[in-house]
């Protein structure tokens, strides 16, 4: 006689292999959202230091971005508060080039900027006449 029922091993089979699956999907879904709130993290840091970037600097200072950003948003507002970056402008080189009868400068800057930790370096140059 067949049966056309599932056995009991077969059902705990099937029960054991769903749940090794489960566990598996719910472990990837916990690293893919920890990823995702670091990255929001560094995109906050970058923007941060980007602003930071487009403030007038000569040698060194440290900024609130509070003071450049002008925001009707609370939330916004509330978390860049506190929030500051350090800026150290670096001169490189200066070469001075004399083509016929003109002298041009040029000037290799480097510009170090530090918040939460994190540090970038940008670098600039300026020609003058």
């Amino acid at each position: 006689m067949k049966s056309k029922a599932f056995s009991l091993i077969e059902v705990l089979i099937s029960i054991t292999i769903l749940s090794t699956l489960l566990i598996i999907l719910l472990n990837v879904k916990g690293q893919n959202l920890f990823l995702i709130e670091k990255m929001k993290d560094v995109q906050f840091n970058n923007t941060i230091i980007a602003l930071g970037a487009h403030s007038d600097t000569d040698k060194k200072s440290k900024i609130y971005i509070k003071d450049i950003i002008k925001t009707p948003d609370n939330n916004l507002r509330k978390q860049l508060k506190d929030t500051k970056v350090m800026i150290k402008k670096d001169l490189l080189n200066q070469k001075v080039l004399t083509i016929n009868d003109w002298k041009v400068t040029i000037k290799n800057y480097e510009t170090k900027f530090t918040f939460d930790k994190q540090i970038k370096l940008f670098y600039s140059f300026e020609l003058s006449l």
